[in-house]
């Protein structure tokens, strides 16, 4: 037995014949027993003149009521094309693809039939409560009833192709830009010059470019259009649309072949002895990094940033100075959260991978303890840790303000700086009582106290910043990373946050990347500008200087050798005088 609403939507209630959905039955009543019936679909064909809104419920009858009731002639004007390409050399020629948009296709055995309306009708015939996102400051673009300008297209199977176009508009102005979509033309012009590489700039730079003397919806083209042209023809390749399916393809891309340059790799939803289910964790080192790790063991400098994806994930980049006292990044470290116990698995996976302890003399990061406490804990080595000079005098500078005398408050950043600089342990220790003394003799107690809780406290503290207890170590700030956070937010994502995790991925490969061609060209090719030739220049001059012209050689890094006797130039001083 039939089921009462499937008797009523599939059945024929006139001579009872069954159908398999309410559109063939309509279709039957209306040809057989020469009954129209009503469809709610067509309520939305309102005049767009009137402001009653009268439902006309077809395209014919509202031409008929624009013509006979406000008396506005619509033009009509039909086609016949032999081949495709005349009808695409016409439909370009005509802009349908600016102002008309598709609205229906239907198939047939001998032909397929393609409905364009114009962009500005409002189809669904009623406003939706519903908004996903901010109005345009211009208001929707859509009337308030239907536009009669409409194409009918039919394409037959021998090639032959008619049009029926209806080209008056009604209820708008014809040629308001703002309504107006890219062509199909300008649209393929856009992703050719995409795919080519070429930049947006350059591409809105040539958009801006007037070759007719009014404005063209060309002209007024953006970074949204852009944009939105990039992800739907996928200009940047991506994996997947899923942001955790492409890192996981990118992940298996990097791994191919045993190559495990993602030596640790803990997605989204799976479970790990350590981290929980909801954590995101990834570590990268190729096999130049590698290399670079294992031969230069002498300083490593470690140290987070963020701002460089959309999911908000935390990057952790840990990196050396080589031969040349440059600094070469050797892993890097993407998860969503940087504390300790994240930190200890980063390095316990690294430690794996290189199937060895890392045991350098000099470990730098900022005032945060977590890098160094996890680097002892997992590498099971000490080396000295060093505090960046950089971060120590920003510290400063924000606590100065609890000193009440602007004059020593002035004074302050100059002294500390001294204290700091300082080489001499005996000339530090001096200078470090005598400002304490200073302080209290001003009563400025606030400061002291703060100096002598988180700086002077012991000795131990005090190795960690000062700079006569890091003679010959050949770093003094961290600059060196922020030197590579600043080439790879600023040069390679262009300073844009809402980079997807994948992207993120490619562009530190291809910094990666970049590094090392710097590395060659300033052995190939050295530069008298460098950082590190300028240093060393300057310190044979300071040893000509103290040895009247006798001929030295560079030993080790901000050491130099005079034949057999040893002379001993502390190369910060040299670099802050640079």
């Amino acid at each position: 037995m039939d089921h009462p609403d499937q008797v009523s939507s599939e059945t024929c209630i006139h001579c009872g014949k069954k159908f398999a959905n309410c559109k063939l039955k309509n279709r039957h009543i209306k040809r057989i027993h020469g009954i129209v019936i009503e469809n709610s679909r067509r309520c939305h064909v309102l005049c767009p003149l009137c402001k009653e809104g009268n439902i006309l419920k077809t395209y014919e009858n509202l031409r008929n009521h624009i013509e006979e009731i406000h008396k506005v002639s619509i033009e009509h004007v039909k086609f016949e094309f032999c081949s495709e390409q005349q009808y695409e050399d016409w439909r370009n020629a005509e802009k349908v693809d600016t102002n008309y948009a598709k609205y229906r296709t239907n198939s047939c055995k001998s032909y397929k039939t393609i409905n364009y309306e114009c962009n500005r009708s409002n189809t669904k015939g009623y406003g939706s409560n519903y908004c996903k996102r901010t109005e345009k400051a211009g208001g929707t673009i859509k009337i308030h009833g239907v536009c009669p300008s409409k194409l009918i297209v039919k394409i037959y199977n021998d090639g032959k192709i008619t049009v029926d176009y209806w080209k008056t508009h009604v209820g708008h102005q014809k040629d308001e830009l703002r309504s107006k979509h890219l062509s199909a033309v300008e649209k393929n012009m856009v992703i050719e010059k995409l795919k080519s590489g070429v930049s947006v700039d350059r591409i809105l730079e040539d958009a801006r470019k007037l070759e007719m003397p009014k404005l063209e919806r060309i002209n007024l083209l953006n970074r949204k259009d852009v944009a939105y042209l990039s992800t739907k023809h996928n200009i940047e390749g991506r994996r997947d649309k899923n942001e955790m399916v492409a890192a996981a393809l990118k992940v298996r891309e990097w791994n191919r072949e045993g190559k495990n340059f993602a030596f640790f790799f803990k997605p989204e939803g799976e479970t790990h002895d350590i981290l929980k289910k909801e954590d995101f964790a990834l570590a990268f080192m190729n096999s130049a990094m590698e290399d670079k790790l294992r031969n230069f063991t002498t300083i490593v400098c470690m140290d987070g940033t963020h701002g460089t994806n959309k999911k908000g994930l935390d990057l952790t980049i840990m990196l050396i100075k080589d031969d040349r006292n440059a600094g070469f990044p050797v892993a890097f470290f993407l998860s969503n959260r940087l504390d300790q116990q994240v930190q200890e698995v980063f390095l316990g996976a690294l430690r794996i991978k290189m199937q060895q302890d890392i045991k350098p003399e000099y470990f730098m990061s900022d005032d945060d303890p977590k890098y160094y406490n996890a680097w002892i804990k997992v590498m099971t080595n000490k080396p000295q840790r060093l505090l960046c000079s950089w971060h120590i005098v920003k510290n400063w500078n924000i606590q100065g303000k609890k000193i009440h005398d602007v004059t020593m408050r002035k004074q302050m950043k100059q002294e500390m700086k001294r204290i700091l600089n300082e080489t001499n342990e005996k000339k530090f220790i001096e200078l470090k009582d005598a400002y304490l003394n200073k302080l209290q003799e001003a009563n400025e107690l606030d400061f002291a106290n703060y100096l002598l809780r988180y700086y002077f406290q012991d000795e131990d503290r005090i190795r960690m910043w000062a700079h006569c207890y890091r003679k010959n170590a050949g770093i003094n700030t961290n600059m060196a990373i922020e030197s590579l956070n600043n080439l790879l937010k600023t040069n390679q994502l262009k300073s844009r946050t809402r980079v997807t995790t994948e992207k993120l991925l490619d562009t530190i490969e291809d910094l990666v990347e970049i590094k090392m061609w710097q590395r060659i060209f300033s052995i190939e090719r050295p530069n008298a500008n460098n950082y590190q030739d300028r240093i060393i220049i300057k310190a044979h001059k300071e040893a000509h200087r103290i040895k009247n012209k006798i001929e030295v050689t560079e030993k080790q890094l901000g050491g130099f050798q005079e034949c057999a006797k040893y002379v001993s130039i502390d190369i910060s001083v040299i670099a802050q005088n640079t």
